[in-house]
């Protein structure tokens, strides 16, 4: 759940703020195509995250049927996209 939570709200920072807004960049110290290299290298990773979060939740549909409580897995997302949220501010945008 954490890995689909920090690949969802990874993507959709990455969507909304790099792509379409244009706000900011993931690497900023480098020329214009440096900054598109480096946002579709931020773009493949956050859209792994999402792919691998998807198999283990895949593989584990056992595991979480039989525990019969969804607010565990929602919890978990939340905790991914809150943590991607804290490493974002203050790595990238602080230090």
């Amino acid at each position: 759940g954490a890995l689909l939570g920090i690949g969802l709200v990874a993507s959709l920072d990455e969507i909304a703020f790099h792509q379409l807004l244009q706000w900011h960049n993931f690497y900023v110290d480098t020329d214009d195509d440096g900054r598109i290299f480096s946002d579709g290298l931020l773009h493949l990773a956050t859209t792994a995250l999402l792919a691998i979060g998807a198999a283990r939740l895949w593989m584990d549909r056992t595991i979480l049927a039989a525990a019969g409580n969804r607010f565990v897995l929602i919890a978990s997302i939340l905790i991914g996209g809150g943590g991607f949220q804290v490493f974002d501010g203050i790595v990238n945008h602080k230090i």
